[in-house]
């Protein structure tokens, strides 16, 4: 954990730095990658702090340290990508009641099928996505 708040604080000086020091008028494209990238690190590590805060928090059969961790990540990871592409999509002036909602909808159908695999999975007794 101690790890995890290192790199995320390391993360948001990063970002900081980024946001103090470079002009959205006069960047170039490599600015606003490090931008956008900084920005989904740091909020991917702050999401997968308090989701393992909150994760062992709820859990109480005490599962392993790594199964939390690989459920925290595996949320932050979906909910920082989704943060970044919205990010990116008012940036670029894409984002409207219709791009929102079709990124939404993808999402929603991605879950979907997701959870229909892993009941098939269950089902047959295999583990392709665990």
């Amino acid at each position: 954990m101690a790890i995890m708040a290192a790199g995320t604080f390391l993360c948001s000086i990063a970002w900081g730095f980024v946001l103090l020091r470079i002009d959205p008028f006069y960047a170039s494209t490599a600015a606003f990658v490090i931008f956008y990238a900084s920005f989904f690190l740091t909020l991917f590590g702050f999401l997968s702090i308090g989701a393992v805060i909150i994760f062992s928090a709820m859990d109480r059969t005490l599962p392993s340290m790594f199964r939390v961790v690989q459920k925290s990540f595996r949320f932050s990871f979906a909910a920082s990508a989704i943060g970044t592409a919205l990010l990116f999509l008012q940036g670029s002036g894409f984002l409207s009641p219709i791009t929102g909602g079709s990124l939404l909808f993808a999402i929603v159908l991605f879950f979907i099928f997701r959870l229909s695999l892993r009941e098939k999975e269950a089902r047959q007794g295999s583990s392709f996505l665990e």
